[in-house]
């Protein structure tokens, strides 16, 4: 079983719908037959539905609602799908315009103005990267 929410807890905006498809800011009314909304509008539920399409139809693993729920069902697997997809970049441009390109977009990500209380703003992956150069040495498998 899911963990409810206190009753006075509320997400920060109308991320849920309620089992009859209407906004909700009470995590408990989503949790009893509603569901999440993907963030970010139409384009957000695209990507989510395309994560559906290869992540799930294309996997031959489950879609569309079909994944078990992992809080309620024990007695069979969850069937979940996973995509991995490789590309190779230079097969769309050439290495230079790349990595040129790729560099561009990181500088532009580092000059985005910062939030409150942080000091820069990185880019997906590096907190684990930098996590993992700082303790090299000290970490233990």
């Amino acid at each position: 079983m899911p963990p409810r929410q206190t009753a006075d807890a509320a997400t920060c905006g109308p991320y849920a719908l309620d089992a009859k498809g209407r906004q909700t800011t009470d995590p408990n009314v989503a949790l009893d037959g509603g569901t999440v909304q993907p963030i970010g509008g139409p384009k957000g539920s695209a990507l989510a539905m395309l994560m559906d399409v290869m992540g799930g139809v294309i996997s031959g693993a489950a879609f569309g609602g079909e994944v078990c729920n992992h809080f309620e069902e024990y007695d069979k697997p969850q069937n979940v799908g996973h995509f991995i997809m490789a590309m190779k970049p230079h097969l769309f441009v050439s290495r230079d315009e790349y990595g040129k390109r790729m560099d561009t977009l990181v500088q532009r990500v580092h000059a985005c103005p910062t939030a409150e209380g942080f000091d820069e703003v990185i880019m997906p992956g590096i907190t684990v990267t930098v996590h993992l150069t700082r303790h090299r040495n000290t970490l233990r498998l």
